[in-house]
């Protein structure tokens, strides 16, 4: 088996491999008796690890834009169950290593969970995404990716912070036209 340094993999590289790309948004939320509505605006920013198709780094390599809207529908008055539903789209700026626009892509991501405790949550999440403009520039294809996943979640409030904790892992199948593999995604977010 070769080593690292056989591959010409340094300790750096090692270290942001894994790394994605952080994202910012500012969210709005509103509450009634029965449902919360939530809308955002935010940012993804290519600073993780990326390089030209095929890779496996986690980072994109350009900037995007994404728009949401989504409702969390308590179904009994206790509130002990939630099932969500929410509605993302991106549009995207040049990859800096292709030199190609990757084409908007519209995601609905669902969940439904149950409190174990108190402050913490348990479900299943998912989402389907798909490509719906295609690619732009020089050696850009016709193809519109696409993608869907499902996997656990756990999710809690610290009050005294006024954080939110999320833990999921998505599975992903049906790929089509880009990688398939597995997600563990940690989301933070303050409330002001």
């Amino acid at each position: 088996m070769a080593t690292d340094a056989e591959l010409g993999i340094g300790i750096r590289e090692r270290l942001v491999y894994p790394v994605g790309d952080p994202f910012a948004e500012a969210t709005l939320s509103w509450h009634f008796k029965q449902f919360d509505i939530s809308a955002g605006l935010g940012e993804w920013m290519p600073v993780g690890a990326s390089e030209a198709p095929p890779t496996t780094k986690a980072g994109l390599g350009y900037w995007g834009t994404m728009g949401t809207l989504g409702a969390t529908w308590f179904p009994d008055a206790e509130k002990t169950w939630a099932v969500s539903l929410l509605n993302r789209y991106e549009v995207n700026c040049q990859n800096r290593n292709t030199k190609i626009t990757p084409g908007d892509a519209y995601t609905l991501e669902w969940g439904i969970s149950k409190p174990i405790c108190k402050p913490v949550d348990v479900g299943v999440v998912g989402y389907y995404q798909q490509q719906v403009v295609g690619d732009h520039g020089h050696g850009a294809v016709g193809n519109r990716d696409r993608v869907a996943a499902v996997g656990p979640e756990i999710s809690g409030f610290i009050p005294a912070l006024k954080l939110f904790i999320s833990l999921r892992y998505d599975y992903e199948f049906m790929a089509e036209d880009r990688a398939q593999g597995n997600t563990v995604a940690l989301t933070l977010t303050y409330c002001f």
